[in-house]
């Protein structure tokens, strides 16, 4: 039962090293829906890829 809730908690987490289901997510989901403005701010540094990807794990992932 651990192991399970430890696999789900690093899929929660957004982290793109070593969680291939955040990579995927980020890759397939998150990238090819950001807007121009948004891919700006990762200039600035306001956008980062993990934590968009967190913030859409936990949007529409139970």
């Amino acid at each position: 039962m651990n192991e399970i809730i430890e696999r789900l908690t690093s899929h929660a987490s957004g982290r793109l090293s070593g969680v291939q289901f955040c990579v995927y997510v980020a890759n397939r989901l998150v990238l090819p829906s950001l807007r121009l403005d948004e891919l700006r701010k990762f200039a600035s540094g306001e956008n980062t890829l993990e934590g968009l990807t967190k913030a859409y794990i936990h949007r529409n992932f139970e």
